[in-house]
This record gives C-alpha cells, structure tokens and sequence, in this order.
C-alpha cells in the first residue's frame, strides 16, 4: 500500500521532469528516489512514505518478538529514540553522509518518538478517553501548554525536536475531541471528499508547484500560493482517480 505511492510518483515525477519540463534526470537520481524516497532532483518528500515502509516492517519484527508486552516494547522504543535523537547522536550519525541520505536516515531515527507514542495511544484507546473525559482532556493539555518552553529544543534534520511530537499529539487529541456527530451529513460529506486525496496531494504538491513555476507564474512562499498549489494538486489527484485502474486509485487516495 505505500510502495505504489512511492514507486508511482516517481514514474510520474521522472516522465514530466525529464520529457516536459526538460529537466537533466539521471538514472541515479530515479534509483535514489525509489530506494531512498529523497533525490534532490526529483521528489524530495517521499522519505516519509520510504522511512513509513522501513517502520512497518520494523514495528511488526519488533511486535512479533514482544507480544505478550505491547507496552513494554513500545516504552523500549521510546527510550532507544530519546537516546538517539534528543541526546545528540542522530545527528553525529547522519549528518556528514550525502543528502539522499541524510533525510531518510535521519528522519527514520526523529520518527521512532512518534511510533511510540502512537502504539501506546492505540494499545490505550487514549482518543477515545479523551473524548469521553474532556475535563481530563483539558487539564492534559494545559499542561503541555505550560511545559512547551521548558522541554530541550532539538532540531537535526528539519522534522524533530520533542516540541514537535507533543504538538502533533495536542492536534490529534483535539481534531478526535470534534463532536463531528453533531455536524449535518452534508458538512461532514464534504469534510470527508477534502480528506480523500490527502495522500496523493502530499506526493504531487513539488510536482505542482515546479509545472507552475515554469510553465505558468514564478511562486512566491506566501499562504495564498499553498492554497493554489493544494487546490491544483486536488484536481490532479481527481483526474487520476478516475482512470479505471485500482493502482492509480491506490496512488492517491
């Protein structure tokens, strides 16, 4: 499920870069992308459904080994990554080998917090606590809140620092605390249509913006050319999605 994004946008990536945009693609750059997820010269964004792939695998091996003990495992996990990432090493690791590796590897170590946390909040049901707690919900959050400034700040490849993971847990807890039920079936309709090509937005959004740029308009780093670009990216994703094809669904949806 996530090699076909991986493999298929590059496909497409290469075809545009190298026969529209007549751009300078080499082979070593097509075997970086789909080995790495991370070329310079093409899609520099798929390390993350790359490094996904990787922790898949990794979670079921480790899993499979403990799983009489899901949340010792994860705790494990989460120690082993406070070692590597918030001390210090990732960075004397990764940081001095080329740079279709430097994100990938990197990235992979900044993302073993994030897998942690996840696995607990699963093996808890803790969305579904909050939900149903919302006093408690609160108080968790303030808390955050008010140790945001005291937590150590470490930012090795451009994804980490431990701000980053209780921020992304702070915005799961509160999109999951949205009564959405309360919502008419028409809002949620549509909120539901938004989401559906959200995987196929976030593999064609360089591609976009680039085809843009040359082609159209130069584009400025401002939030109405973000908006541009994910409403383009959307309707290219539709296109794709009605080619009577299970893969090209399985590419963007």
């Amino acid at each position: 499920r996530l090699i076909i994004p991986l493999f298929g946008s590059t496909v497409i990536y290469y075809f545009i870069y190298q026969f529209i945009l007549n751009r300078q693609i080499s082979a070593s750059d097509f075997l970086w992308q789909t080995t790495f997820g991370h070329s310079p010269n093409l899609n520099q964004s798929m390390w993350f459904s790359n490094n996904l792939i990787i922790l898949t695998v990794l979670v079921y091996i480790f899993r499979k080994c403990f799983l009489k003990y899901p949340v010792i495992s994860s705790l494990i996990t989460l120690m082993i990554s406070y070692r590597l990432q918030y001390l210090g090493y990732n960075l004397s690791m990764f940081s001095n080998l080329r740079e279709e590796l430097q994100a990938p590897l990197g990235r992979l170590v900044e993302m073993l917090p994030f897998i942690s946390v996840g696995c607990l909040f699963a093996h808890y049901n803790l969305l579904y606590f909050f939900k149903k707690k919302k006093i408690i919900l609160v108080s968790i959050l303030l808390y955050i809140l008010f140790n945001w400034l005291r937590l150590p700040e470490i930012n090795d490849f451009g994804y980490a620092g431990i701000h980053m993971m209780f921020k992304s847990v702070f915005l799961i807890i509160c999109i999951n605390a949205i009564p959405l039920q309360f919502l008419s079936v028409k809002i949620r309709n549509i909120l539901s249509e938004m989401c559906k090509y959200t995987l196929g937005i976030y593999c064609f959004h360089r591609l976009t913006e680039a085809c843009l740029h040359e082609v159209l308009v130069p584009i400025s780093g401002t939030i109405w050319s973000c908006f541009i670009i994910y409403i383009l990216s959307y309707f290219l994703c539709f296109l794709i999605s009605r080619i009577p094809c299970k893969l090209t669904k399985m590419l963007v949806e």
